[in-house]
């Protein structure tokens, strides 16, 4: 028997360890490499999603300009587009010309926050195209930026918007309520023509104008209210509308050539004390409309055709006792006091 104390001292020390440690004692350099790798880990991750987040922008094309980018063509296959809010370093500002035109695969697009501007024909004939969500930095729909996006059936235009140029809805055909909210001050020509779904719509209360052919050809369009504020109708603003209640301000003082002609849904018509001229063929083609109350002196008569041409045998006009310029017949047609 070994009775040496240092053997025993030595032979406990090690049990101590095994035990401790499991049978292994382990190495200090060991732990002191986990923040190394749980970095080069987060390194990779941010990298993988610096990858993913590029290549989604490969599918569009775009140009800088003072620091911001311009979409400028849409390369993607996806049908349900989410436009990026920035590209590289650059905010997104504006969706430009014919962008995604004829992209008849398209059936929703969001708009970013930060756009301002949607450019001409940026969506022109996307076909396909039912769903489109606009930002509320957007001021400007552009001439033609909607045309002929035939399955849009809703569009929220938010109160940012101050301008909607010349056709931007023309031939939505499935279009079928727009409220135009009162930053809008200008619509212009031909804004929502062709709309034959177009069942309601909610005017701006600042426009002063409604602008050429605005509505012409909307055939489901029963009802409409031109708010206070606005002084003229332009050319063919409601021609061949499904009107039957018209509802207009003692602020328009002209109602311009072929404002109204053949809304055959129109059974009688008041004109505001206001108003001092008529355009020729106003009304022309109003099979049904029987009816026209004056309110104040007779109008001017503008241009070489009657403004009440092709009407109904029974049709008469109506004016307020005291009103001048009125006779009768007047223009070839009956009138009254009323």
């Amino acid at each position: 028997m070994n009775n040496n104390p240092k053997s025993e001292k030595a032979l406990k020390t090690a049990m101590f360890r095994e035990i401790k440690h499991g049978g292994t004692e382990k190495k200090p350099a060991n732990s002191s490499q986990r923040p190394f790798i749980l970095l080069l880990i987060a390194i990779g991750i941010v990298l993988i999603s610096y990858a993913v987040w590029y290549m989604s922008r490969l599918n569009f094309e775009y140009t800088v300009s003072k620091g911001s980018a311009t979409i400028t063509r849409y390369k993607g296959s996806k049908t349900d587009v989410i436009i990026p809010s920035g590209i590289l370093w650059f905010p997104v500002v504006e969706i430009g010309e014919r962008a995604f035109e004829n992209r008849t695969d398209i059936t929703s697009v969001v708009i970013p926050d930060g756009v301002t501007v949607i450019g001409d024909l940026a969506f022109g004939m996307c076909a396909g195209l039912t769903s489109v969500t606009l930002p509320e930095s957007l001021t400007a729909i552009s001439s033609r930026a909607f045309f002929r996006c035939a399955a849009l059936t809703q569009i929220d235009i938010p109160n940012s918007v101050t301008t909607l140029g010349n056709n931007a809805f023309a031939e939505c055909s499935e279009l079928t309520e727009i409220i135009i909210p009162d930053s809008v001050t200008t619509i212009g020509a031909w804004a929502f023509a062709g709309c034959t779904g177009l069942v309601r719509v909610t005017l701006s209360n600042n426009l002063t104008e409604i602008t050429e052919g605005s509505f012409s050809r909307c055939s489901a369009l029963e009802k409409i209210i031109i708010p206070d504020g606005v002084t003229r109708i332009g050319v063919i603003a409601f021609q061949s509308a499904g009107l039957r209640d018209v509802t207009i301000p003692d602020s328009v003082t002209l109602i311009d050539f072929m404002a109204f002609n053949g809304c055959i849904g129109l059974e009688s018509i008041t004109i505001p004390s206001g108003v001092v001229e008529i355009g020729s063929n106003s009304f022309a083609s109003c099979f049904n409309l029987e009816r026209a109350y004056f309110e104040g002196n007779a109008p001017n008569i503008g241009g070489q055709y009657p403004a009440f041409d092709y009407m109904p045998p029974t049709f008469t006009i109506y004016y307020r006792a005291g009103a001048t310029g009125w006779t009768n017949p007047w223009n070839g047609y009956p009138t009254e006091e009323y």
